[in-house]
């Protein structure tokens, strides 16, 4: 198993993970077919942790994405000392 960063040309991949985990537990945000894909919006999480902004690592086995650590920093002055924390593993 592999830890690591993301690039802006695996949105797809990273979409597909969440939403896969949003099929198999209960624990995700998003409920199973809820989450659209808005792989611009996937792509700007990823840039913002490669520019330092937030935090994501992959894990990754096989060439295939297995899991996810995400920290989101808050954007607000009032809430720029928070992070919204997201942790997906796969079933298997």
């Amino acid at each position: 198993m592999e830890y690591r960063t993301l690039s802006v040309d695996e949105a797809e991949q990273f979409w597909s993970l969440m939403n896969q985990l949003d099929y198999e537990t209960k624990y995700m945000l998003y409920e199973p077919g809820e989450r659209t894909k808005n792989l611009s919006e996937i792509e700007s999480i990823i840039r913002d942790s490669v520019e330092g902004h937030d935090f994501l690592l992959v894990a990754e086995t096989d060439n295939k994405l297995i899991g996810y650590i995400s920290a989101q920093k808050g954007r607000m002055n009032r809430i720029a000392h928070s992070a919204y924390i997201i942790v997906g593993i796969l079933t298997d």
